[in-house]
């Protein structure tokens, strides 16, 4: 059992008050809600879920995870091109989990929900004997027209990336190898980024009628373009020079060359990849810029069976030790 509250004490007392204000979920006392989607608009729903030793570590602190839950799933709606609205989590908690790590992971869910303007709207609470399981459906609306698939790059596209890549997955790297204080003292920015994925919420209508195909950044550069190629069949090449990379990243690679292998296939970006034209994407990067979100232009899109190839200064190809995450 989770302390001494039952399931429905912890529904009424953490996320009850997430719900305020959601048309539909009822006050969380339905075990459906119904969903007001705005006219000409269709509904964009992704389900992502987080595992205890898998993808977070056990003592990560909750307001954090809360924080990175909501993040890893909307960049999923960001890509589409879609307004997130809101989202039904499901958590499976196992004894031991005190109403304190509740209490916080509420308190870190209602502070992103704020900054995010979207609503808890239903889920479902259990227990485990595994380790702590978060999952969250996040759902948003985008005009019908306007919205962005993987499969729509045209040939002669350029490639285009927000932020800057690599820093989180070298910041787990880090973190396994050094512990997360050493690493936080070595590599701050690397271990932020791994911790708490960019916000990047007012990409998503800039993307609308503009992005040809987008796609988050969550299994690594390489295994995400990777994806946009099978579902556009096209094939990318992409300059490893024109990566956006920190100033962190950069001394960081000057003393260890190795860590090149980590930055295309890492993962855990959430970033947010995109192909348009010339045209539009630099009217995307210069909108973007004014949010104070950059965007960098790393590659072309050409003809070919479905690959991506990362290329040096002088165009040989690199080779990398593994293309991206994969759970199995």
């Amino acid at each position: 059992m989770i302390d001494k509250f039952s399931e429905f004490e912890i529904i009424r007392r953490h996320f009850v008050p997430l719900s305020s204000g959601a048309r539909g979920a009822e006050n969380l006392k339905d075990d459906v809600s119904i969903l007001d989607i705005s006219p000409n608009s269709v509904p964009v729903v992704s389900v992502d879920t987080m595992v205890g030793g898998i993808h977070f570590f056990l003592d990560d602190p909750p307001a954090h995870l809360a924080k990175k839950l909501l993040r890893v799933n909307l960049s999923d709606l960001i890509s589409s091109g879609a307004k997130p609205v809101g989202y039904f989590l499901s958590i499976s908690l196992p004894e031991g989990v005190g109403n304190q790590w509740i209490t916080d992971f509420a308190d870190g869910l209602k502070s992103e929900q704020d900054l995010q303007k979207i609503l808890l709207y239903g889920g479902d609470t259990t227990s485990t004997p595994g380790p702590i399981s978060l999952s969250i459906t996040a759902f948003g609306e985008v005009p019908s027209k306007l919205i962005v698939r993987r499969s729509s790059a045209r040939l002669g596209d350029f490639v285009y990336v927000t932020g800057t890549i690599g820093a989180a997955s070298v910041g787990l790297y880090l973190i396994k190898k050094l512990g997360m204080k050493v690493a936080m003292e070595n590599a701050s920015f690397a271990v932020s980024r791994y911790r708490e994925p960019p916000l990047l919420l007012d990409v998503a209508k800039l993307l609308r009628g503009r992005a040809n195909a987008a796609i988050d950044i969550s299994d690594g550069l390489l295994a995400d373009a990777g994806h946009i190629c099978s579902a556009s069949e096209v094939a990318m090449e992409i300059d490893f020079n024109s990566l956006p990379l920190s100033p962190e990243m950069h001394l960081m690679l000057e003393n260890q060359p190795k860590l090149k292998n980590i930055i295309p296939s890492g993962g855990d970006d959430y970033e947010i990849l995109f192909c348009a034209s010339e045209e539009n994407g630099q009217n995307i990067t210069e909108d973007c810029k004014t949010i104070g979100i950059e965007v960098s232009k790393i590659g072309r899109v050409i003809p070919g069976q479905c690959e991506v190839k990362i290329v040096d200064g002088d165009g040989k190809r690199m080779l990398f030790e593994t293309m991206g995450w994969e759970h199995f």
